[in-house]
């Protein structure tokens, strides 16, 4: 199939294929109507429909074997726009970092299973029964068997496979789906000259093949675990949803949200204890969880995350609060008039802690505490700690992984307290006796890309976002800012950064992903003291490889399968 992936690759470089919608994108449209749907489709070719799609406002991920640099491009630039580069046979896999699947979704796939073998088929679909939600929908158009032998616009050179409509819907049917529509015929995807004879199909998860989702029920509605960092961490065996409730002894100190997996077996939580909490707990007690199905259950141990000065039940009483977002224990700032004060005594010192280290930007106002700052010139409510920025030259995310633990070491030999992540994101806690906690994040500028990245940023963009900082205010009081602020906060919360979110989500893409899982194998190397991995960026341009004079294996991405929506 190698030379059926060249053929594509050639195609697509000298933009041979039509960039306007087809007929079957209007068609799928027409049934999701109104709603705003999340969309993957599996070989989008040029990404004319995925385009199309994403102007009516929906979520769209793509996949391809081949991701054209135009469509890798506009992906990039858009949080609810994905591109994802993979073989079928890896493709959900791959898609699972980019797709919530606990949630209906919409698969879109047109003129792509004649282009795959039967086997491939049977994986695609079979793999996709088991992840995706009961009130998913899948539409399909392809080449039928009568079409086998008609003329084609595009040529019979590469790959084609040719099926009836009887037996594709005999094989959605065996591998756990339901038929609810179909058609076929022609005049449903002409194409200047060629009027091909096609098969339209919607289909729907079949409600029996999805019980196997749920568990037995001999087996425990959940299981708690505390790690070595006292972190909590807890599983349902169920794809539940809601609200954890954590009480010590008797008394509530936060709820932490659930959050299903993606393969709808169960859903997790995670607590994390900051050190201010764990200081402040009592020498014994009993850690309890109250799941949303109303079951209580116990942490064992005397002390299960640590113990204290046993303040913490008068702090709770004195307004107190304990941030289920990162296990701070802390007074929302309407609550306590020298809140702002010590926000800012913090982040002075913080400044002057990583002043002189080399090859480090001043300290400048990031995240949350920036986008209260944009947005209203003063914190967002119920802020929890001080979210700080700091800029190093890196060009990959292993370069920024070696700056990482060099900031971090050289603060902790100053005697500095610094609390790490165990995902090794590239931002640390700084403590300051008796101030709250400031977030420090790292921001590095990849020029192969022109990329801003950080936390869960990758923005393509200048990089005088940051750079000269500038000086500003929050809340009264001088403060360093990056230099377009605006730019910054929408790119890390998007276009509706404007309207305070209660229940704001970090929407991960594909390439955020990336980054993200790359940044953390080179921590861990750094960590260890093994060799960094190299980074490979598919998301660079890639040469268009010659199908006649080339011989590169690299031609190849991975099972020799074909990639295509246009023929």
């Amino acid at each position: 199939m190698l030379a059926n992936i060249e053929y594509w690759q050639s195609v697509y470089s000298t933009s041979k294929v039509p960039t306007f919608p087809s007929q079957f994108s209007v068609f799928v449209q027409s049934w999701l109507g109104t709603t705003d749907a999340n969309i993957i489709e599996v070989g989008c070719g040029n990404g004319r429909d995925s385009r199309f799609f994403h102007q009516l406002g929906h979520r769209v991920t793509s996949a391809d074997q081949v991701i054209c640099d135009e469509l890798q491009r506009f992906a990039m630039a858009r949080h609810d726009f994905a591109a994802v580069e993979t073989s079928i046979v890896d493709a959900v896999d791959s898609l699972k970092h980019a797709v919530d699947f606990s949630q209906p979704v919409v698969l879109y796939s047109r003129f792509f299973q004649h282009a795959i073998s039967a086997s491939d088929q049977w994986a695609m679909l079979t793999s996709l029964a088991k992840v995706l939600h009961k009130d998913s929908m899948m539409f399909f158009e392809f080449r039928l068997d009568g079409d086998a032998d008609t003329p084609k616009e595009f040529g019979t050179s590469h790959f084609r496979r040719f099926q009836s409509a009887d037996e594709f819907k005999a094989t959605l049917a065996e591998t756990g789906f339901e038929c609810i529509y179909s058609c076929e015929g022609h005049g449903y995807a002409r194409y200047k000259s060629e009027d091909p004879h096609v098969g339209r199909f919607v289909a729907i998860p079949n409600a029996k093949s999805h019980l196997r989702l749920v568990p037995p029920a001999e087996q425990a509605v959940a299981t708690l675990r505390v790690d070595e960092k006292s972190w909590l961490h807890g599983v349902c065996n169920n794809q539940t949803e809601g609200l954890v409730e954590l009480k010590i002894d008797d008394v509530q100190i936060t709820h932490v949200p659930l959050i299903p997996n993606a393969d709808g077996s169960s859903s997790k939580f995670i607590f994390r204890p900051a050190h201010c909490l764990v200081s402040s707990l009592p020498n014994e007690y009993s850690l309890n969880v109250v799941l949303p199905c109303g079951t209580t259950m116990s942490v064992e141990g005397s002390s299960p995350i640590g113990s204290g000065d046993g303040s913490l039940a008068s702090k709770l009483d004195d307004g107190y609060m304990v941030s289920a977002k990162a296990g701070y224990l802390f007074k929302p700032p309407a609550a306590d008039e020298n809140w702002k004060e010590q926000i800012f005594q913090a982040y002075q010192l913080a400044r002057e802690a990583v002043a002189d280290i080399d090859g480090v930007s001043d300290l400048f106002v990031a995240y949350g505490a920036l986008l209260g700052q944009v947005r209203s010139g003063d914190f967002i409510a119920y802020d929890d700690d001080f979210d700080a920025g700091i800029f190093v030259d890196a060009d990959s995310p292993a370069e920024a992984a070696q700056h990482y633990y060099r900031i971090v070491n050289v603060l902790r030999e100053r005697g500095y307290e610094i609390a790490t992540s165990d995902s090794h994101l590239g931002n640390f806690h700084l403590y300051i006796p008796n101030l709250p906690p400031v977030d420090i994040f790292l921001f590095y500028y990849r020029e192969p890309t022109q990329e801003l990245c950080s936390y869960n940023l990758a923005h393509v963009c200048k990089k005088d976002v940051i750079l000269p900082l500038v000086e500003g205010t929050l809340a009264g009081e001088k403060v360093l800012l990056p230099n377009q602020s605006d730019v910054l906060v929408a790119a890390t919360y998007g276009e509706n950064w404007q309207t305070p979110d209660p229940y704001f989500q970090w929407n991960m893409t594909p390439r955020h992903d990336l980054l993200k899982h790359t940044y953390q194998a080179a921590s861990r190397a750094v960590e260890s003291g093994d060799e960094v991995p190299v980074f490979e960026d598919p998301w660079l341009p890639k040469p268009v490889v010659d199908p006649v004079n080339s011989s590169e294996p690299g031609a190849n991405n991975g099972d020799g399968e074909p990639s295509q929506n246009a023929s």
